[in-house]
């Protein structure tokens, strides 16, 4: 057990990386949280910067499309194997299978690695080794190595092998309340627990509306073709023609942008097939075995690409290195430390994770790092931009092209007034999520991480970039350059978000947290006249770093900045309240957070320096004493829960006192600035171990997982949230802010910080942390235990 849980161990690979070895006999007597109750679901994502690809336990695996708005081109259903992708089977005569994922009796082991999902299946004849692998970098396609090897004593029988991929594309197109009935929180009174009844049942309607319409649009997906000659691939286009032009306008429906091939890549002689069935196809190669022989070894390659693109990408994917892609990996993050190699390793995964989510996306013409979990793999809505920027962050560091990307695609959700869409779907369409119209906290993660790219990486002339308004190709959306978007960032926030009554920014229609208007008396005057003690802080952080970034070409302006954010300083620290500071207020002149500590605005407080020195050192041992101490894996967000509208949030989860990863790294940061010691244990409380040692039973949390922890305290603790909208129990892996949180606060912690002359390193370490080296794509720093030295200059990429 220990850091891998009930479910498998960490290794090292042959390239000396990290990766997962899951357990294959359950333990005996204890009740594990699984997919839909089944192990073999389990999953690990698989890829690169143009692919993603999810590889289950069981031995297939699933292939995404992005650019036209997201698809799952094959299906995930085991009761449905022909409709998985990256199935195999080593078939003899009459179609009986000796091996395969489904086969009576085989033993089947499953690794996860870096940007790799290996099985290995046996049975009394034979031993099959089977890799899919992401080739690094912009590669939009899979390589398949398989092994087979006759067991001591026997040699290959008469028999061939089939690789199969069933395609049955599956299309996200926005989904609202998208939960299925779930029996109410047990501390719930009668009228709680109707309440709570009649919401899952809306939202379990909606979901069942949202699948129907799904599958009818999907019959305009489906794949049809054959297998060509000249390329000795099959490829399959869609029914209904697609166009691969740039979509000029923002559309709610997806489109397949390309074609879909399967290709043997190694020299031998197969039998190609492709069939249909059920509004399924299925791309078969048969490869004949040598009958008495030792071994075979095949390679496949598959992927979606435009057609003529095709050809080049199969020889790609033909002559793709795996150690040459374990060596890129290797290059865009590693944390030497001898004292702590457990992080180490999760830094290293955690950055994998991270870039590996990237897809691009034909609209906005750019890369982004999808926030994925529940909210891309069900709801179908990518964003929101805040987490876009959060990403951006550490990716700066460890992919600065890829944040610049996110910082282009914050701008591109941007109207020409200022204010910033909360998501996008399908192809370029951008939408309120439902909830938030206008969040008003968006502008101002914009600028945090904008400020951070540029100095980090010395790359002032980005600030001249244009870029075109919400939507592109209208002829009223215009374009700016990116030192104009700041500014205007600045204005929306002065002018379109205003001050309250008690001087604090609005809330308008939501700030980070989603669900603060359900925690006000009444929602219309909060969203109307509700004040934000997060945003207030936030903007005092933001604003003046944004205001040494345009001073020299805008100096009243820069002023100005400066000036607002110091009254926004003055009037936070009138709301400390004795232990910590106020959240906001109702806009019906009540406080909010007076009775409760509110851990996602006091965490900014502490980074911009609000208050007096002995309040922060109050606030930061009271956050400690109630919300960090009592809980294994990471600070709960609230001190206790709060009471919510309607009991929409169960106590102790999401937002109502529940484990959020963004907030913990930013918790982190905060605490270094005032106690060393407490931000080491940050960092390793929000640990992928640490959830594995509390919660060894629950299969998410170990080498991914939600943006979101139930609280210890709460029912099913350890696990994620379930309420009428996001059933994130569903889909509790993959989640960016799981990843980018842990590695914000490495670097916070670390000292690592962009500043108008560059990258400065203030290690701020508790004694007897011991020396460390960190190496990513933009610098290099090495730490002896008493000083430290940058390596590389700052904007060397």
């Amino acid at each position: 057990m220990d850091e891998g849980g009930f479910f498998g161990n960490w290794a090292a690979d042959e390239d000396g990386l990290p990766c997962f070895d899951l357990e294959t006999a359950p333990p005996d007597n204890v009740a594990l949280v699984l997919p839909c109750g089944d192990r073999r679901r389990a999953w690990h994502q698989v890829g690169n910067d143009r692919v993603t690809a999810t590889a289950h336990a069981g031995g297939w695996t699933s292939l995404y499309a992005s650019e036209g708005g997201f698809i799952r081109l094959n299906g995930v259903d085991p009761d449905h194997p022909d409709e998985l992708g990256g199935m195999w089977a080593v078939r003899v005569s009459q179609g009986r299978d000796l091996l395969s994922p489904f086969t009576q009796g085989a033993a089947i082991e499953a690794r996860w690695g870096t940007g790799y999902a290996e099985w290995k299946a046996t049975s009394p004849e034979l031993e099959l080794h089977r890799r899919v692998w992401a080739p690094f970098g912009d590669v939009p396609g899979l390589r398949v190595d398989v092994e087979i090897t006759a067991r001591e004593g026997t040699g290959l029988p008469d028999a061939e092998y089939m690789e199969l991929w069933g395609f049955k594309p599956y299309p996200f197109l926005l989904g609202g309340l998208m939960s299925k009935r779930l029996p109410a929180p047990g501390g719930y009174s009668s009228l709680y627990k109707i309440i709570w009844h009649t919401m899952f049942t809306v939202s379990s309607l909606s979901r069942t509306l949202t699948e129907g319409y799904r599958h009818l649009y999907a019959t305009r997906l489906s794949l049809e073709g054959g297998f060509d000659s000249e390329l000795g691939a099959i490829i399959l286009m869609p029914k209904v023609s697609s166009d691969y032009a740039l979509p000029s306008r923002p559309s709610v429906f997806v489109r397949i942008p390309g074609a879909v091939f399967l290709a043997l890549v190694s020299e031998d002689g197969a039998i190609p097939e492709a069939g249909a069935d059920k509004g399924s196809v299925t791309a078969r190669f048969g490869v004949p075995l040598s009958p008495g022989g030792r071994s075979k070894s095949l390679s496949f390659a598959v992927g979606i690409a435009r057609p003529g693109e095709i050809p080049g990408l199969i020889e790609k994917l033909r002559a793709a290195d795996r150690s040459e892609t374990a060596r890129s990996w290797r290059g865009v993050t590693l944390l030497e430390t001898k004292a702590h190699t457990g992080l180490a390793r999760e830094v290293f995964w955690h950055a994998y994770y991270l870039r590996s989510s990237k897809v691009r996306d034909a609209f906005f013409d750019c890369q982004y790092v999808t926030q994925g979990s529940a909210y891309g793999f069900l709801h179908g809505v990518q964003g929101a931009p805040r987490d876009y920027a959060i990403t951006s962050v550490p990716l700066t560091y460890l992919d600065p092209a890829g944040a610049k990307d996110l910082l282009r695609i914050i701008m591109r959700m941007t109207r020409s007034d200022g204010a910033v869409y909360y998501a996008h779907h399908g192809q370029g369409a951008c939408t309120s999520g439902v909830i938030h119209e206008t969040p008003t906290d968006l502008p101002l993660f914009f600028l945090w991480a904008l400020t951070e790219y540029v100095w980090a990486t010395g790359d002032f002339a980005f600030l001249d970039e244009q870029v075109t308004f919400y939507p592109r190709g209208r002829k009223k959306a215009g374009s700016s350059t990116v030192r104009e978007r700041a500014l205007l960032a600045w204005d929306y926030t002065r002018d379109g978000v205003g001050l309250g009554e008690h001087g604090m920014l609005r809330v308008g229609s939501g700030d980070w947290s989603d669900p603060i208007a359900m925690m006000a008396s009444r929602s219309r005057a909060f969203h109307k006249d509700g004040e934000s003690a997060f945003n207030t802080a936030l903007a005092v952080y933001a604003l003046p770093r944004a205001a040494e970034l345009v001073a020299d070409s805008h100096p009243r302006e820069a002023a100005a900045m400066r000036d607002f954010a110091r009254d926004l300083k003055s009037v936070m620290e009138d709301a400390w309240r004795g232990r910590w500071f106020l959240r906001g207020w109702d806009g019906r002149g009540s406080p909010i957070g007076d009775d409760h500590l509110f851990l996602d605005a006091q965490a900014w407080c502490l980074i911009a320096g609000i208050g007096s020195d002995e309040q922060r050192k109050t606030l930061v041992r009271t956050i400690a004493e109630l919300c960090d101490n009592p809980s294994p894996v990471g600070a709960t967000i609230l001190d206790r829960p709060h009471r919510i509208r309607y009991g929409m949030l169960a106590p102790g989860w999401d937002c109502n006192g529940g484990v959020w990863a963004a907030i913990n790294g930013l918790l982190a940061w905060a605490y270094a600035l005032h106690d060393p010691d407490l931000a080491w244990r940050s960092l390793e409380k929000q640990s992928l171990a640490a959830h594995a040692r509390a919660y060894p039973h629950v299969w998410y949390g170990i080498w991914s997982g939600p943006d979101s922890y139930n609280a210890h305290y709460a029912e099913r603790p350890g696990e994620t949230f379930v309420h009428p909208a996001t059933p994130m129990i569903e889909y509790p892996v993959m989640n960016s802010n799981v990843h980018a949180g842990p590695l914000l606060a490495l670097l916070k912690v670390l000292g690592v910080e962009g500043t108008p002359e560059g990258i400065r390193v203030n290690p701020r370490l508790p004694e007897g942390a011991g020396p460390w080296r960190l190496s990513t794509t933009l610098v290099e720093v090495e730490y002896d235990g008493h000083s430290t030295k940058l390596s590389r200059p700052p904007g060397d990429q």
